[in-house]
């Protein structure tokens, strides 16, 4: 099965005839898409010397005849067996340049990995996938990467505790990108929001308070705490229930509950609300939603109060709390076979009420994080280059001599999210982006719009790295081939 990659001199000569053709099936298969750029690697990984280029330039083609030849294998008639990848390849040449060695040089691109899906599968490994080898591999070798994911409803650290225990890695808070990781950034942003008063909600009202602490809010109020204050402002909760709401704390202003205001009424002395914030896949929806719309409806975010401009159709426009979601995941790859509803459908949902609460006179106005979103990639980039400088700084370098971070590849398994959202994000570093999709979550194999095609398939994110490795035209230093079991698996 493996003699496709013991390539001698004679193998390689019957291969390159192969090359045109590989070159336009690879094309085709990636819909144009032909991101190898061997002009790009040859600058980024030789020393000066001519002759070393010449020999990297020749092993860079070799390797892309190799990764197409992966491709084509089910569709190309060969003289011989080919497996994924090579076990090993015999391909290294002596280094001419002691700086060009793999783990001196300098490398220009990085990894996003999305978890849920991609790492893993509900509170699962994903069998076959050797995600906890591949990223141990890439701390080995200094490469940087981060996990960015629509997941959310922890605190980062708690997060990075689930995934150390479950992958045994090393991460930090610094790795760690939930899609709510962003709504710090809002604390001190042009609403000024620290020190007033902000509804959270989502999986568990203690635990999504507790993030927004961490982030530096002050004062954070949940639907349960106003059921408790007010229980008669949603009716469904049933008496053996409502013992759930004791533990929680008093509001910090009471209700307004006049059911009428004029021009000269003095709000002060009562709750006002200046964000709505929804962490993650909410569990209570009924509560939730009726205390978010009487927001949306309200007179300046007062709870209890009706905007006057409700009635000439001027919907959100009375100085309501903006409404903030962290990620539109329609759907989400668990433990379960088949896709599992995720905040996506609270949007979804929230957005068909407002639109029967309005008769269809408006849509609901709110403001979207996480994948795909520009705001999250940027985020994302950010944090790749922090942990990046570090690594150089701890080798050695000063900061004006780090190298450029071209190229980031971005993998996940949902294509509307982790692949569409590189394809769209123009970097303001100029940094390249490229989605790779893997099989192991949501992604079942359908046609994708042009937006969500990704650079590759592949069947894990161990299969991704390596793809990304070969494309980037580092040789000699793969992680191992996954060991088929005797299941096959």
């Amino acid at each position: 099965m493996h003699r496709c990659w013991n390539v001698s001199s004679h193998d390689f000569l019957y291969q390159a005839r192969f090359t045109s053709a590989v070159s336009v099936r690879w094309k085709k298969l990636n819909h144009g898409r032909y991101k190898v750029n061997p002009i790009r690697a040859l600058m980024e990984f030789s020393p000066s010397s001519s002759l070393y280029r010449l020999v990297s330039s020749l092993k860079a083609s070799i390797m892309r005849v190799l990764a197409s030849l992966s491709v084509l294998c089910s569709s190309v008639s060969l003289p011989w067996g080919v497996d994924a990848y090579p076990a090993e390849l015999d391909l290294s040449l002596p280094s001419l340049d002691s700086d060009a060695t793999p783990l001196g040089r300098p490398w220009s691109f990085g990894f996003v990995f999305d978890i849920d899906g991609v790492l893993l599968r509900g509170p699962d490994h994903i069998d076959g996938a050797l995600a906890p080898e591949t990223l141990e591999w890439l701390a080995g070798k200094k490469i940087p990467f981060v996990m960015l994911t629509n997941g959310g409803g922890k605190t980062e650290q708690a997060r990075v505790e689930v995934l150390n225990s479950k992958l045994g890695t090393n991460l930090t808070t610094d790795n760690i990108i939930q899609s709510h990781t962003p709504f710090g950034a809002l604390v001190d942003g042009p609403e000024k929001l620290r020190n007033k008063t902000i509804l959270v909600t989502g999986s568990d009202y203690e635990t999504s308070r507790k993030i927004m602490h961490n982030y530096g809010y002050q004062n954070v109020v949940t639907p349960g705490d106003i059921y408790k204050a007010e229980p008669q402002i949603f009716t469904f909760v049933k008496n053996e229930e409502k013992h759930f709401y004791d533990h929680l704390p008093p509001l910090p202003k009471p209700v307004y509950k006049n059911k009428t205001f004029n021009a000269d009424t003095d709000f002060s002395p009562y709750l006002k609300i200046d964000a709505i914030f929804i962490l993650n896949d909410v569990r209570d929806w009924a509560l939730d939603f009726q205390i978010i719309s009487d927001l949306l409806i309200s007179h300046q975010g007062y709870l209890g109060t009706t905007s006057k401009k409700n009635l000439v159709g001027h919907w959100q426009q009375d100085g309501q709390p903006k409404l903030y979601f962290s990620n539109a995941d329609l759907t989400w790859g668990a433990t379960w076979h088949i896709p599992r509803y995720g905040q996506g459908s609270t949007k979804a949902s929230l957005e068909g009420l407002w639109r029967e609460h309005t008769k269809g006179e408006a849509e609901l106005i709110s403001y979207t994080y996480g994948k795909p979103t520009e705001l999250a990639y940027q985020y994302a980039e950010r944090a790749l280059r922090n942990i990046r400088d570090k690594l150089f700084i701890q080798q050695g370098y000063t900061t004006d001599k780090i190298p450029a971070l071209r190229t980031v590849y971005m993998i996940g398994d949902n294509p509307e999210s982790d692949i569409a959202g590189p394809n769209m994000y123009k970097s303001e570093n100029g940094t390249d982006w490229h989605g790779i999709l893997v099989r192991t979550g949501i992604y079942q194999d359908r046609p994708l719009p042009t937006i969500a095609v990704p650079l590759t398939i592949e069947e894990n994110v161990h299969q991704a790295v390596r793809f990304a490795l070969v494309n980037e035209g580092v040789l000699g230093v793969l992680p191992p081939r996954p060991q088929k079991t005797e299941t096959g698996v």
